[in-house]
C-alpha cells in the first residue's frame, strides 16, 4: 500500500539525484511555506496529482516552460498511478528508486517512470507513412462523395438510369441517405415481422456498450475509488453488466436466423444450383463486409495515436499493437486463430466477424442440404451442433478451470483466447436462429400455399397458435435468460480472499459455462420466435417502430468503432474518476450517442457505397434474375444481420 506524507523535509536529503533536479525540487517544496520562492513552483506543486490516481492539471503543467509532467505507473491492471508537475531538468535516472519525503512506500512497489507529454510529442506528434496514407484516402473519399452529391442533386432524372452514371450514383450522400432513411415496411410497402428485428439489434448493442464502457472502467481508467472497485462489482445493479458478455450471442441467433430465413427463401425459388452460383454468394459476402471492416481496421490503427491526448494517453498504441505482425489476419478471417490458436488483438472486436464469417462458410451447404435432400436429418445436425457447443465449451473450461467471472485471476486471458472467441463454442445461437428461420419461412409457405414441405418446422409454428403453449414458451424464453444473467451473481457477490472468485467449484463452473450458451439461445429463441410468427402484436409493434430502423441500420458499424472509441476517450481523461451507477450510465449513453454519430459517414461514404458497387457489378456480370435476387437478399443479410 502506498501512503502519501506531507513534505515537511528537504527533498535533497533524502535523494541521490542530480544536482539541478534536487535544486528545483527544493524550491517546489519550499513554495508551500516560503513566499520569495517564485510563483511557478507554487503552481507546479499545485498541479500535481501526489495522491494515489490523482491526475493533477495536465494541461496546465504542460504549459510552464520549466515542469514537466511526470507519471510513476506501479500497475496497468488495474490502473494505478502518481502524477507530478516535476521539474524539466529530472531524468528518468534521477525518479528511478524515487522514495521522497511524500511518499513512503511499504515494502518495494516497482514503478516506471513516463513524461507524458514528451512521451507523446516524441511518438505521436508526427504522422507516420500508414497515417498520411490514411489520411489522404479519407480526403479522396470525401471529395468523391462531394462530387457524386452534387452530380446527384442537378443531374437530370433521365440520366440516373444510366447504368454508367449509376456507379457515380453510388457514391451520393442523398441517395444512401434516403436508404438509410427508408424501413423495410417502407420500402415493400407492407408490415413484416422481421422488423422487429431492428429493435432487438440496437438494444443488443447498448448492451454491449454497456459492457465494455463499465469494464474499460478497470483496465483504462484511473479511479479515485480503486480500493473498493472491486468490492462495488459485488453490488446487484451490475448484474445487468455481466449480462452484456450474452449480448453478441444476440446477433449470431440473428445472424442465423436471418441467413436461413433469407436465403431458402431465394433458394426455393432458383431453378437450378450450380458451384458457380453458390462460389458467388460466398464471394458477395467477403465483397461485402470486408471494406468496410479493413476501413476500420486501418483508420484506428493509422490515426488513434492523433485522436486524443491526456496523462494515460502514452500507452494507447497497445489496443492496435497486433496489426503491424497480423493485420493480414483481418482479411482472411482467422484473427481469432492466429497466432498460436490464440488469435490477436488487431481490432479488438473483430473476432466476432471472423466467427461470423466462419459460420457462413458452412451455412450455404447446410441449407442447401436441407433443401434438396433431407428435412430430418438437418434437425438432427442442429442438435448435434448444440451439443457440440456445450462439450467443446466443458472441455475447454475444465481444462483451464475457467471462471464465470470473467475478470477472476485465474482465468487470465485464457477465457477469451480459448473459450470466448472460438466459433464452436458459440454454435448453439447460431444454429438455433438458424432453425428460428427454418420455422418462420416453412410457416409462411404453409399459410400462404398450404403447403407443408418440413413437418417439424410447421408443427412447432402450429403449437404456437395455442395461446397458452406461446405464453408459455414466452415466459420460459424469459426465464431462461434471467436465471442464467442474475444466477451468476452468488459468484460475483463473494469474491473470497484477494478476488479470486473461488465460491463456485471447479465443477460448477465447468456446467455453467458448458450450457451458458446454449441456454441464452433457447431463451432469446422462446422470446422471439412468437413475436416473428405474428403474436404478441403489442411488443411487436413497439419493436418495429421506425426509429429502431434507422439505427439498426448503423450498429454494424457502431459495432466495429465503439470499442476503439471507448478506448480513446477513456485513455484520454485528465481527471480521476469514480467508477458508480450514474458515471456508468451516462457514459455509456454518451458512447452510444457518439458511436452514432461517428457511424454515419462511415456508413454513408464507405459501406453503402461498396455495396451499391458490388451490386451493380453483380448485375452486370451476371443475366440470370434468379442469381441477382439472390446477391440482393444477401445484401439484406448483411445490413440486417451482422453486427
Amino acid at each position: 500500500m502506498i501512503i502519501i506524507w506531507l513534505p515537511f523535509m528537504y527533498f535533497g536529503e533524502v535523494l541521490s539525484i542530480s544536482e539541478k533536479c534536487q535544486e528545483e525540487w527544493n524550491k517546489i517544496i519550499n513554495s508551500i511555506t516560503n513566499s520569495s520562492v517564485p510563483a511557478v513552483y507554487s503552481l507546479m506543486f499545485q498541479y500535481s496529482g501526489f495522491t494515489m490516481n490523482s491526475l493533477g492539471s495536465y494541461d496546465s503543467c504542460n504549459k510552464i516552460d520549466i515542469a514537466r509532467y511526470t507519471v510513476f505507473v506501479y500497475s496497468e491492471l488495474p490502473v494505478l498511478v502518481q502524477t507530478f508537475c516535476g521539474p524539466i531538468s529530472c531524468t528518468e535516472a534521477d525518479y528511478i528508486d524515487f522514495s521522497p519525503p511524500f511518499l513512503a512506500s511499504e515494502g518495494s512497489e516497482k514503478y516506471k517512470v513516463v513524461f507524458s507529454h514528451k512521451y507523446q510529442t516524441d511518438h505521436y506528434g508526427h504522422y507516420s507513412p500508414g497515417a498520411i496514407v490514411m489520411i489522404s484516402f479519407i480526403c479522396i473519399i470525401s471529395f468523391v462523395v462531394l462530387v457524386c452529391t452534387l452530380y446527384d442533386c442537378f443531374l437530370p432524372q433521365s440520366y440516373k438510369n444510366n447504368n454508367y452514371f449509376k456507379f457515380i450514383l453510388a457514391f451520393s450522400i442523398l441517395s444512401n441517405g434516403k436508404k438509410l432513411l427508408l424501413s423495410r415496411d417502407q420500402n415493400k410497402g407492407k408490415k413484416d415481422t422481421l422488423e422487429l428485428l431492428n429493435a432487438v439489434r440496437v438494444m443488443s448493442i447498448g448492451w454491449v456498450i454497456l459492457g465494455h464502457t463499465c469494464l474499460n472502467y478497470l483496465d483504462l481508467t484511473a479511479l479515485s475509488n480503486f480500493n473498493d472497485v472491486m468490492s462495488k462489482l459485488s453490488d446487484t445493479e451490475y448484474i445487468i453488466v455481466y449480462g452484456a458478455f450474452y449480448a453478441v450471442d444476440t446477433f449470431f441467433w440473428l445472424s442465423g436466423f436471418l441467413m436461413s430465413y433469407l436465403f431458402i427463401l431465394e433458394l426455393n425459388k432458383m431453378r437450378s444450383i450450380t458451384l458457380p452460383k453458390i462460389l458467388i454468394v460466398y464471394l458477395h459476402r467477403y465483397l461485402r463486409i470486408t471494406p468496410v471492416f479493413i476501413f476500420c481496421v486501418m483508420l484506428f490503427w493509422a490515426l488513434q495515436e492523433h485522436l486524443g491526448n491526456g496523462p494515460l494517453y502514452f500507452d494507447i498504441g497497445i489496443f492496435m499493437a497486433d496489426c503491424k505482425k497480423y493485420w493480414y489476419t483481418n482479411m482472411i478471417y482467422l484473427q481469432n486463430f492466429i497466432p498460436d490458436f490464440k488469435g490477436n488483438g488487431c481490432l479488438g472486436v473483430g473476432w466476432y466477424l471472423a466467427i461470423d464469417m466462419q459460420y457462413f462458410i458452412f451455412s450455404p451447404i447446410f441449407l442447401i442440404f436441407y433443401m434438396k435432400f433431407s428435412k430430418l436429418i438437418s434437425w438432427i445436425f442442429i442438435g448435434i451442433m448444440c451439443i457440440i457447443g456445450c462439450i467443446t465449451s466443458g472441455i475447454i473450461a475444465h481444462h483451464y478451470d475457467l471462471s464465470t467471472v470473467i475478470f477472476s485471476p485465474k482465468n487470465g486471458t485464457n477465457y477469451f483466447n480459448y473459450y470466448y472467441s472460438k466459433p464452436y463454442t458459440r454454435v448453439a445461437p447460431y444454429v438455433l436462429g438458424m432453425a428460428c428461420g427454418i420455422i418462420l419461412y416453412n410457416y409462411r409457405i404453409y399459410k400462404e400455399k398450404n403447403v407443408v414441405s418440413d413437418k417439424i418446422a410447421v408443427k412447432i409454428a402450429q403449437m404456437l397458435e395455442k395461446k397458452i403453449i406461446r405464453m408459455g414458451v414466452f415466459f420460459i424464453g424469459l426465464c431462461l435468460i434471467n436465471i442464467l444473467i442474475f444466477s451468476q451473481y452468488d459468484n460475483y457477490k463473494h469474491p473470497g480472499t484477494y478476488y479470486q472468485y473461488t465460491y463456485w467449484s471447479n465443477t460448477a463452473n465447468t456446467i455453467f459455462i458448458s450450457f451458458e450458451r446454449l441456454t441464452f439461445g433457447l431463451g432469446i429463441s422462446c422470446v422471439l420466435l412468437p413475436m416473428l410468427l405474428g403474436h404478441f402484436p403489442l411488443i411487436t409493434s413497439f419493436l418495429s417502430l421506425y426509429p429502431w430502423s434507422i439505427i439498426a441500420k448503423l450498429t454494424f458499424v457502431i459495432y466495429l468503432i465503439h470499442y476503439s472509441i471507448i478506448n480513446i476517450v477513456q485513455k484520454s481523461q485528465k481527471n480521476v474518476m469514480e467508477i458508480n451507477n450514474y458515471n456508468n450510465i451516462r457514459d455509456t449513453i454518451y458512447f452510444f450517442i457518439i458511436s452514432s454519430v461517428c457511424a454515419v459517414p462511415i456508413v454513408l461514404a464507405i459501406e453503402m457505397p461498396t455495396g451499391n458497387l458490388e451490386k451493380i457489378i453483380f448485375s452486370r456480370a451476371q443475366n440470370e434474375n434468379e442469381m441477382q435476387r439472390l446477391v440482393e437478399k444477401n445484401s439484406e443479410l448483411e445490413l440486417r444481420g451482422n453486427s
